[in-house]
This record gives structure tokens, sequence and C-alpha cells, in this order.
């Protein structure tokens, strides 16, 4: 009985294992990038190195040769473990290449150096970040750049590759701001900046711009900018310059939540769509131009030489935008279906997605941990096999011929590719931003035609007319249609159940997450079900629900802890607004735009004490004796090091030094467990004894 209970489950299980032997074929590069990306995470994302450099490149110097002279090692499982491995060694290659100083203390410094770039920013201030020539007296053993604030006065003009000099207050990269959060730290690493801080005193420009070629794209950039919001200097400007140089700083904060709630944040980020639409309209523009000159149309295919310039236009505009990791990946993918074009060979498949995600993890492994990556590779993958599967399927809707049959053909893809793309991202959003929208579908059904159709062909005519002056009437007719889809963000936005929050969720959750969307691409047959039925098993193990944590921030006179009963969190101390208690709102699962509410603080001349709903005392110990006063009433005390051997009774000690450096921590106050934010390791960006002073 028990045998024939388990036989049909068990044979089904085969059924799909042999399938998906089967399909190998078909996906065995994507398997193999896939294989070389678990590498590059395994690498990066652990706490302790796992392996060196140096023995992981022997490693990969002794599978390689190997696999080749040992034939029976050319099987696909040896190949994934050597792909593994590579990705492995790959990362660590990149990791001793960027290694560099970088500050671990605050210190004041005279800075010198040279300004890479240049970002205003949305409440004031200029951001800039600088290759220091120069720290105090010290010209060597200096970071590769510092990033710096400035809301001094400037000296002069700014413009990339000029030298600057001014007074500065340093510390190193700060990392995560809550328990188990985005690690900003490692992020700066890999960006090459090893110090960052604000202008103490004015900033002096001391030397004229060099003449390299990535300064001279860099103020190709801020003079199309500067043009484009001196024609159209509102919202509708500043979402044409993210759209085509790539600079979000003059965006409003009221219309980035607009379009994230609305589930069109894709739009005004330069990614597949923004290449992908560029580049169309000037391959169709170019053929068309190449037809109708029949001395070239009779010698040579106008749609192959139409590939050759719309490549160039796909390049001018990878430079422009900025060269973001989803751009790239926008870029690689177009350069391939181009040479396809040229090869009369099929344009889109899953394999140019693999091509694609292969070279920009082998430039860049850490970007197996960005956002963009993740969903842009994510969104493409399961578009293409959506897209493969419906054209193999026998769902045949009738829709007519005539342009209302078009129309609706157009709307009816329009939906089914946002569906497909919403769920495929849903999961990473949901991670990365405990957030995701539920009203996409029907902003993207307004939006994406209009950018499509109008606003990006436009924003290419622009940029065509710019060198000549000509572009005001092109810009003007574009920013009426922005101004559209403005308006369709701002009323997608506006309902309170247009978005779904959760609470911050561990890196199981999205490493489950992205094996069964993998597997459920992969398996062609009804064994796909396994996967999903896993998945929804898994899920509620897996999901971490709002914790009972008090939060403190690196300095100890924020405060935080979460009220379940209202709905919010309530806070004590520090401005309100901003991005931590946006961060701390997330934390939670709440929204940042609802207003936290207020925790009872009381301040003396010898300390401050703050009481949580539970009872629960924190104390900021300003004096000794006031913190042996805390010492004996509170269940929290936080003071600095020196004195710690005087407190006296069961409060939990928290000194200031160790907040400062691994800060903000997160008491539990359920179990009494203290969570750092930070993470102590031997990476690195971590930090410890082995970041340079």
């Amino acid at each position: 009985m028990t045998t024939s209970i388990l036989k049909a489950p068990i044979l089904r299980f085969v059924r799909g294992y042999d399938a998906l032997q089967h399909v190998h074929a078909e996906w065995r590069l994507m398997i193999a990038v896939a294989a070389f990306a678990a590498g590059c995470l395994f690498q990066i994302a652990t706490d302790t190195e796992p392996l060196g450099f140096g023995w992981l490149l022997g490693l990969s110097a002794i599978g390689a040769s190997a696999t080749l002279a040992v034939p029976q090692l050319r099987r696909f499982g040896a190949q994934l473990i050597l792909s593994l491995i590579l990705g492995m060694t790959c990362a660590a290659g990149r990791i001793e290449s960027m290694r560099g100083p970088a500050f671990a203390s605050e210190r004041y410094v005279t800075l010198e150096g040279r300004l890479d770039s240049i970002e205003e920013r949305p409440g004031g201030g200029v951001r800039l970040l600088v290759s220091p020539t120069r720290v105090n007296n010290m010209t060597e053993g200096l970071p590769h750049g510092i990033r710096l604030l400035v809301r001094t006065q400037i000296s002069g003009e700014l413009l990339a590759g000029s030298s600057i000099r001014t007074a500065a207050l340093l510390h190193g990269p700060r990392g995560a701001i809550t328990p188990d959060g985005f690690d900003f730290a490692r992020k700066a690493f890999f960006d090459g900046i090893g110090a960052e801080g604000f202008a103490a005193g004015p900033v002096e420009v001391i030397g004229q711009p060099a003449t390299n070629w990535s300064d001279r794209v860099e103020r190709i950039r801020q003079t199309v900018a500067e043009r484009i919001m001196a024609d159209q200097p509102d919202q509708s400007g500043a979402v044409t310059v993210a759209l085509l140089v790539g600079y979000r700083h003059y965006l409003s904060e009221e219309t980035v939540d607009d379009f994230r709630d609305a589930g069109l944040a894709h739009l005004m980020a330069i990614s597949g769509l923004h290449m992908g639409l560029i580049t169309t309209a000037a391959f169709f523009l170019f053929e068309l131009l190449f037809a109708s000159w029949s001395a070239i149309a009779l010698r040579v295919q106008p749609r192959k030489l139409a590939a050759c310039a719309a490549w160039g236009v796909a390049l001018g505009y990878l430079l422009l935008s900025g060269m973001g990791l989803a751009t790239v990946r926008a870029f690689i993918m177009v350069s391939i279906a181009l040479l396809a074009v040229l090869l009369d060979r099929r344009v889109l498949s899953i394999r140019n997605v693999a091509i694609a995600a292969g070279v920009i993890l082998l430039i860049w492994p850490e970007a197996i941990l960005s956002v963009g990556f993740q969903m842009s590779f994510a969104a493409t993958s399961a578009l293409v096999v959506a897209y493969e599967r419906l054209s193999r399927s026998q769902l045949k809707v009738p829709m007519g011929q005539g342009i209302m049959g078009k129309v609706v053909r157009f709307m009816a893809m329009t939906a089914f590719t946002t569906i497909v793309a919403e769920v495929a991202v849903a999961p990473f959003a949901l991670y990365h931003f405990q957030a995701t929208p539920l009203v996409g579908l029907g902003a993207n059904l307004l939006a994406v035609p209009l950018v499509s159709l109008v606003v990006m062909p436009l924003a290419l005519l622009a940029l065509l007319l710019m060198p000549f002056g000509l572009e005001a009437p092109v810009l003007h007719v574009m920013a009426a249609a922005l101004d559209l889809v403005r308006e369709t963000a701002a009323f997608f936005s506006a309902p309170s159940f247009g978005v779904a929050h959760i609470p911050q969720q561990s890196g199981g959750f999205i490493v489950t997450a992205s094996i069964v969307q993998f597997l459920c691409l992969l398996i062609k047959t009804r064994a796909v079900w396994f996967p999903a039925g896993l998945a929804v098993m898994l899920m509620p193990i897996l999901y971490q629900g709002a914790r009972q944590d008090l939060l403190i921030d690196s300095g100890g006179n924020i405060v935080a802890v979460f009220d379940q009963s209202a709905g919010r969190f309530d806070i004590s101390g520090g401005r309100r607004g901003g991005f931590r208690d946006d961060a701390w709102a997330r934390y939670w699962g709440l929204s940042p735009d609802d207003p936290p509410g207020r925790l009872m603080r009381r301040c003396d001349s010898e300390g401050c004490l703050t009481q949580v709903r539970t009872g629960l005392l924190l104390a900021k110990a300003r004096t000794i004796d006031g913190m042996r006063r805390d010492c004996a009433r509170a269940d929290i005390v936080v003071m600095p090091v020196r004195w710690r051997r005087y407190c006296r009774g069961d409060a939990v000690k928290l000194t200031e030094e160790g907040l400062a450096r691994y800060g903000p921590v997160a008491y539990d106050l359920r179990t009494g467990e203290v969570r750092w934010s930070r993470k102590r390791g031997n990476r690195p960006w971590h930090v410890g004894p082995k970041r340079a002073e």
C-alpha cells in the first residue's frame, strides 16, 4: 500500500529529472554562467574569506589542465565545478586588485585631489568623487577615491578633471545601518572609495581639467544635462536628464516616490528598455535611409548597414549614460542582437542573456550582489523564456487585422510583458527594498506605450539635433509626453494599497527564491510544479516577521522601537525624514511615508533616559556619576569604554566606541539578543584592526 502511494510521485520526479537532463543541451551555457555567478557570490558574500587568491588560481589552473587532458572530466558536472572555482577565482582576483588604504577613524585633513565626478544633491550641496593626490603632507598610501559632500563656498568652476583643495572631515566608509542590511562599506570598497566625509571649508579649484577621454565624456554629460535643465527646469526636464545621461540628482523625492510606488521606477533608470528602444529607433531610421539610397541598397543589404550604424548609436548612448551595470548589460545584449542580424541568426535567446551575464561577472564579479544586476537579468531571462514558450503554445487569440486589432495586440503584449517582469523581479524588490508595487500593471499599460512610441524616439532625435542647437522644439514635445507619464505615476501611486511592504529578510530568502525561479525557467515540462511547490512550502519557513527590536544608532543618541499595535515605529532623537528613518521603517516592513511616533525621553546634565512602552529603560551617560546611577536602574546603558568597569548591575553595557565602530545595534526585546549592523571579519571592507589609519 505504501509502495503504491509513493510510486506515482517518485515516477513524476524521475520524469522531471529526465526532462531536466534533456534541457541541459539548450541551457548548458546559462547553467555554467549560473555556477560561475555562485562562485562569485560565495567568495564575496561570506564574512570569512573561503580561499585566498593564490590557492584559487592554482585550483583553477589544475582544473582547466585536467579537463583538457582527461576526456572523462569534460562532462557537464565537472564543467560546473570548474565554473564554480573560476567564479571564486575571478572574485578573489577582483578583491585583490581593489585593495587599498582606507580610513578607520574620523580625522580632519587638508585634501588635494583630482575631481572625477560631480553630483548635485536634491537637498542642496554637491557630492564630489575625488582621487586624492595629497592628504595633509602625505602623497603616498592614500585611498583610491574619496567621496566628499560640499555645502561650503566653491571658488572656481567645478569640472571633471579639475584639481581642487579643501579642508575636510573624513572617516572610513560606513557599513549597514540595520542588522543584515545593505553593506555600504562593501560597495564603497568595490567602487574604490576609501574615505568619505564633508568639506569643512571653502573648496578651491587649483588646476585646469585634464584632457583624457573619460573626463571629456563626463563634461559632455554635464553639458547635456545643463542644456536640458536650462530649457526644461521642472521635473519633466529632470526625468529627461535621467533618461538621457543617467543623472538622477535633479529628481525630487516626490517624483522618485511616485514612480517607485506606481511600479514605473524602471522607466527612470537607464536599462535594457531604454537601450533597446534607442537602438531600435536608430536601426529603423538608418534602414529607411539606406533603403531609399539606391546606390547602397542595390549593393549591400540596408538592414546590415543599419545594424552597424545602430551599434554606433548604442555605444554613444552607453557612454552618455554613465555606463551603469544595467546599461552595460543592455549594451552587450544589443551588440549580440545586432551581430545576429549581421550573421542572419536569431536575435534574442537565452544564450545571449547568458553571454551578457558572463561578460559582466567576468569584469565586475561584485555585480552579483547588485540589485540592478539581479532584477535586470531576472526580468530579461523570464521574458525570453516566456516569449519562447508563448510562440510554441497553441494559444491563439483572434484580435483582427485592422488598426484596432494592432492596438489591442500591442496592449496585450505590453500587459503580458509587465506581468512576467513584475513577477520575476518581485522577490528581489521585496528583499532589497522591502516593498513591491501592486498597481504596476495598470500604470505600465498607460506609461510604457507612451515611453516606447513617443518619448524614446524623441530622445534620440533630441540627441542628434543637440550638436546643432536645434533640440529645443523636440524637448518641449518630449516634456509634454513626460508630463503625462508623471501624472500616470502620481495617479497610481496615490492609493495606500498600491505597495506591499514586508520586513527585512535574511539572505536565505533571496537565495531560495533565485534557485526556484531559475529552476522554473529551466524546466519545460510539468515537473516545473515541483520547484514551485517547494517554494510555497519553504517561504513560510524562511519568511521573517517584524522583529520586536530596539534600534540604537551608531552615536547612541537616537533610539527607535517597533510598535506593532499602532502599526508604526516610535523614535527619539535626531531629525526626522532622513535616510536613516526610511531604512529603519523598511526594516520593520513599514512605509517610509508614514510618520513615526515619539518615544519618551528625559535629559539632564548627567545623561538621557529613554523609556519604551514595555517599561524597558535605555540610558546614555554623560558623566561617571550619571553612569553609576543609570547602571542601577536602566536595562541598557551607553557609556565610554573607560567607564565600563565602574558599571554595577545587570544592565546591558554598550560602549560609545563599539557603537561608533560596529553600530547601529538591535536589541531583541523578547530574548535580549544584541545584533550589530556592521560585520566583524577578515574581509577588507569589514571594520577592524586591519583597516588603515
